[in-house]
Order: structure tokens, then C-alpha cells, then sequence
């Protein structure tokens, strides 16, 4: 029988390690992203079928952040998020982090008025115009 330790993989294919630690949803997503130069090793993009191994330090650049992580243990099937953490240490400075996040609180916060969907209430006052314009003669 064998032992925990000669089914530890010892390499494994990026798109497959990332996916595997749920840094992206879906393999194609990651297979794109390292197609995308969005994946780096010791400063060079990589492809989606480099192998990367155990020590190795990666950065993924992924909605407005760029993550510096390192290979715990590597896995090429999907696992929980709590098996997942433990797969990589994330050196990230979390001033880094700190910044992205409120980058996008202050980007979701405002919204000019008139832009984007109505709302629901909008959306009545349109079709009550509407009606009133067209029971005038208007829009016919």
C-alpha cells in the first residue's frame, strides 16, 4: 500500500494549480490569465503548461492586485478553500491588499446619476411619462 508521502505530487501543470487552489473558477479562466501574462515566475510570464513545483514563488495579477505567492504543496485537483490556503504562503504585503480594497469600495461607492441601469423606481417614472406623452398625442 502506498504512504501519504509517494502520492505527493511533485509537480503540476500551472493552469491546474491554480485552479486546484481556487485562485480562478475555472481552469480555462487560469489557462487564459497565464495566456494573458497575467502569471509570473521569477519575473517572466509563463504558459499554462509549465510545471511548477514545491519552493517556487509565482505572481498572479488578478482583478487589480498583484499576489506574490509561494508553493506549499501541490495539488492538481480541486479542493476546499481551507485545503487550498494551505497550499501556498501569501507574501502579498497587506498594504497591497488594503489599497485594491479600497480602490473598489470608493469605485462602487459613487455612481453619477443617470448612469447605469434605472432602478425599479426609475423605471416607473419612465413608463409614467411615457404613458402621460402618450395620451397627449406624443410618441404616435
Amino acid at each position: 500500500m502506498a504512504t501519504p508521502d509517494q502520492n505527493e505530487l511533485t509537480s503540476t501543470r500551472a493552469d491546474k494549480w491554480l485552479w486546484a487552489t481556487r485562485f480562478f473558477k475555472t481552469r480555462a479562466l487560469a489557462t487564459e490569465a497565464c495566456a494573458g501574462d497575467k502569471i509570473k515566475r521569477d519575473g517572466k510570464a509563463i504558459k499554462a503548461s509549465t510545471n511548477l513545483s514545491c519552493g517556487q514563488r509565482i505572481e498572479i495579477s488578478k482583478d487589480g492586485l498583484i499576489r506574490e505567492v509561494e508553493i506549499n504543496r501541490v495539488i492538481n485537483k480541486r479542493v476546499g478553500h481551507k485545503v487550498a490556503i494551505e497550499c501556498y504562503i501569501d507574501h502579498t504585503p497587506q498594504a497591497r491588499i488594503d489599497a485594491v480594497r479600497e480602490q473598489k469600495a470608493a469605485a462602487a461607492a459613487h455612481r453619477p446619476t443617470g448612469l447605469g441601469r434605472p432602478t425599479k423606481r426609475d423605471r416607473r417614472d419612465i413608463d409614467s411619462l411615457k404613458r402621460a406623452l402618450g395620451d397627449m398625442g406624443y410618441g404616435k
